[in-house]
């Protein structure tokens, strides 16, 4: 990395919490990589670093495909997106599984067919319970979206989940498999991940777009936050809404994920302000589903 390269992701931390993987580009938002480094006490240091982004601005000059982040699979190989030649000399849309002591490339899988040569709305990786990778972003259209799953061992491509607009934020999947994400044209979408046709099980719609991961709670809510300016809390099972709370004025593109105390609290960060939630119960409590599970 040097003082013309721009870090626009949230850095993954191994198991042992000895190496960080994180994502950048250059000033002109291209030549994006991925990189091992390598965190001490006193040190810090790179491992390794590999291309993931394309080689010039023409070929990566839409979106900001590397602001997404790593994530780490259960038996520690690094999926990241980024851009790849589909074998015709175009490049598109892409998940790579790294192995990480060497960052070679295990596999990389065109998973959105996209707009050729640009880098088109991709939302960070991941993981249902069975290790299913999943990835949102937009569909060929350039207008629709779409949620892929990759079988994490060779990319095979699994269901693909259809959205109305383009996904930008992460899904919450819950422990059943469960698939919960929101799109830029406002609506919520829950999906089976082993229907093999891709359709909502429910769709919600709210004001404004959606650009932040839900939240799963004990008691069977999923929590988001719109640019409308509300937080909802959505029946998971059904997609009912329970809840509908004011945090600010719209419109809040910025929004925050809600983030869920054990004591019942609810906090969003919307526009420039902080919002806290009170009394809502003690269910409310996050859910012990798979993800997200940032650490």
């Amino acid at each position: 990395m040097g003082s013309n390269r721009v870090i626009k992701s949230t850095p993954a931390l191994d198991f042992t919490e000895e190496t960080l993987y994180l994502t950048d580009e250059d000033v002109n938002g291209a030549n994006g990589k991925l990189y091992a480094i390598a965190v001490g006490p006193s040190t810090v240091s790179a491992v390794w670093s590999i291309p993931i982004g394309a080689g010039n601005v023409e070929e990566q000059s839409e979106g900001e495909p590397l602001s997404s982040s790593p994530a780490i699979g259960s038996d520690a190989t690094i999926y990241a997106t980024g851009q790849c030649d589909d074998g015709s000399g175009v490049f598109r849309n892409c998940l790579f599984a790294v192995r990480p002591t060497t960052g070679a490339i295990l596999w990389s899988k065109v998973i959105q067919p996209g707009v050729a040569n640009t880098a088109n709305t991709m939302s960070s990786v991941c993981f249902g319970p069975d290790g299913t990778v999943y990835v949102g972003g937009e569909g060929l259209d350039d207008l629709d979206g779409n949620v892929n799953g990759c079988d994490p061992l060779n990319g095979s491509a699994k269901p693909t989940m259809f959205t109305s607009g383009e996904v930008p934020a992460t899904a919450a999947v819950s422990a059943a498999g469960n698939v919960y994400v929101g799109d830029q044209l406002g609506f919520v979408y829950a999906f089976k991940a082993d229907d093999p046709n891709g359709t909502p099980f429910w769709t919600f719609a709210t004001g404004g777009r959606i650009d932040s991961t839900g939240a799963l709670t004990a008691d069977g809510k999923l929590w988001v936050v719109s640019s409308d300016g509300f937080l909802y809390a959505l029946n998971a099972s059904t997609g009912s809404m329970l809840v509908q709370k004011a945090v600010g004025v719209a419109p809040h593109i910025n929004a925050s994920s809600p983030i869920i105390g054990s004591n019942s609290w609810v906090f969003v960060v919307a526009g420039n302000t902080i919002c806290a939630i009170e009394g809502y119960g003690a269910a409310a409590a996050l859910a012990s589903d798979y993800w997200p599970s940032f650490r």
